[in-house]
């Protein structure tokens, strides 16, 4: 467990659709598990930053949408649309946008600081959906890395 103020990097690769063309509010990848985020079962900690590495050169705006227990995930490339009961476990968001990102020649990276979202999970795992907001396509099933910083009260 880290010390108070020290981040915890916990990355997740979804699958993604190739090829594919994304819309406006459309899941990007499936249910996001970020395993141990909370260190010990309702254990809480703080959401400290979020990167995006984007293996494609897309640099989309996304949304991360955080609950405290697994929920029913929509399917990739379909409509992010949560239950009513499943938002009642939604613990927040991040909205990461297309100008969070630094372009290189073939890839690029996002992040968001500063963050201090308070994260309290039933088990020892926080979950997650990533939701695209703008038309993109992407090349690979793995173009999309997204890591979060936590640190662990």
């Amino acid at each position: 467990m880290t010390a108070h103020g020290e981040s915890d990097k916990i990355p997740q690769t979804p699958t993604i659709s190739a090829a594919a063309a994304y819309a406006d509010g459309d899941a990007l990848g499936g249910l996001l598990t970020f395993a141990n985020a909370a260190g010990w079962t309702g254990g809480t900690g703080r959401l400290i930053d979020v990167e995006i590495i984007d293996n494609d050169n897309e640099c989309a705006a996304i949304d991360l949408v955080l609950f405290n227990q697994t929920f029913t995930a929509a399917a990739d490339n379909a409509e992010f649309d949560p239950s009513d009961a499943d938002m009642q476990n939604c613990i927040g968001h991040v909205s990461i946008a297309d100008t969070d990102y630094a372009s290189f020649a073939n890839n690029a990276v996002a992040t968001v600081r500063d963050i201090w979202l308070e994260v309290e999970s039933t088990t020892t795992s926080i979950f997650g959906q990533m939701v695209i907001r703008e038309v993109k396509t992407y090349t690979a099933v793995d173009d999309i890395t997204v890591q979060m910083g936590l640190s662990k009260d």
